[in-house]
């Protein structure tokens, strides 16, 4: 993220301001295309390269958030993506006609069974105060693809689907439930990965852990 990187840089350059120019530690910043493009052409690519293992990191920071005000907000933990392309195949045919066995029943079954689990997952954080973004499961539709012209039912529709699961979430069980939605849907429905993780690392956040205890021991010397 531009914004937080920029934060950085203007960390340093306060410190520098300051006559602070060494550390105990070699400090790296890098800028690599994450988000956009699902870390596969960005860290993916970068970890397993003898430039990174070079760095000899012991500790990393990802970028966060950037704080809106003067509280500072942690963040210990990252949901997994999964990017899947579902693709519903049936019979066209002609407008004026039922057609039976067609690409927008089975795209419409798919919809009705993710969506639905998408308002059960916001009925969760709605309900539950305590609950944050980050303890449950998110599940948006960002694309569409299919169809040629208005009167002509097309054998093909496809679909995009942005999906984040929190390092707590069962995947088996996850992955189960995502097959039963296309199998529910009928023959002709397939899916797969665009983008897939599973890590359910959480980076503890207690005073006994010696990178906590250093970042908490920084926010209060500031």
């Amino acid at each position: 993220m531009k914004s937080v990187g920029s934060q950085y840089f203007e960390a340093i350059r306060r410190h520098f301001n300051r006559g602070k120019k060494q550390w105990l530690r070699t400090i790296h910043i890098v800028w690599a295309p994450d988000e956009e493009v699902g870390a596969v052409d960005g860290m993916a690519k970068f970890v397993k390269m003898a430039e990174f293992r070079e760095l000899n990191l012991g500790f990393m920071l990802d970028e966060g958030l950037a704080t809106e005000g003067s509280t500072y907000k942690v963040y210990y933990a990252e949901r997994n993506p999964w990017w899947i392309e579902i693709t519903c195949e049936g019979s066209p045919g002609h407008g004026s006609k039922f057609i039976e066995n067609t690409a927008g029943e089975k795209l419409q079954s798919i919809l009705n069974s993710a969506l639905t689990f998408r308002e059960e997952q916001r009925s969760l954080l709605k309900k539950d105060p305590s609950k944050k973004l980050g303890d449950v499961i998110t599940l948006n539709l960002t694309k569409v693809e299919g169809g040629v012209q208005v009167n002509v039912l097309p054998e093909k529709f496809t679909i995009l689907i942005d999906i984040r699961l929190p390092p707590t979430t069962n995947f088996k069980e996850m992955g189960e439930l995502i097959d039963s939605w296309c199998k529910k849907a009928g023959p002709g429905v397939t899916y797969k990965f665009l983008v897939k993780t599973e890590i359910p690392a959480m980076t503890p956040t207690t005073s006994d852990d010696p990178f906590w205890a250093a970042f908490e021991k920084s926010l209060r010397d500031e």
